[in-house]
């Protein structure tokens, strides 16, 4: 079963949809552990990735209630490469974000300082709203650069 439909036309406490979510936490964790992070992106509609949790059961609850993000089949934000996604492989950095409480982060952290950051995040969310054809140019593009 393909990513958008579990995660947008599902009902969201149907089983495809919670093994969805299961799935996404497993992999999203992953990532976090990979790139030494502290927290996860929530990808729910109300952060909208712009928010990060400590605490995966946080983010679990948000896409229960609110769902995922329009359009976010490609979890650039959680480990995966847009020029892999459709293989589904796990490539891509997230971004770690800290703020002092022990659940909740604040996307405003050390790294944003940092001047390319700025860039590689708005080329993140540029990938997460583009069609496969567009994202292997855009890819290319950045390459060539």
């Amino acid at each position: 079963m393909d990513r958008y439909y579990w995660m947008y036309k599902a009902p969201r406490m149907s089983k495809p949809f919670l093994n969805g979510v299961e799935n996404f936490i497993s992999v999203a964790e992953a990532n976090r552990v990979n790139n030494g992070s502290r927290s996860i992106s929530c990808p729910c509609n109300n952060c909208k990735n712009f928010l990060s949790f400590i605490d995966t059961g946080e983010i679990e609850y948000h896409l229960l209630h609110d769902g995922f993000v329009p359009n976010y089949t490609c979890w650039s934000r959680h480990g995966e490469s847009l020029l892999d996604c459709s293989t589904s492989s796990n490539n891509l950095h997230s971004n770690e974000n800290t703020f002092n409480n022990d659940s909740y982060l604040d996307d405003n952290d050390h790294h944003s300082n940092e001047r390319n950051d700025n860039f590689n995040e708005m080329f993140d969310d540029m990938e997460t709203n583009m069609g496969a054809d567009e994202q292997e140019k855009l890819h290319r593009l950045f390459h060539e650069a």
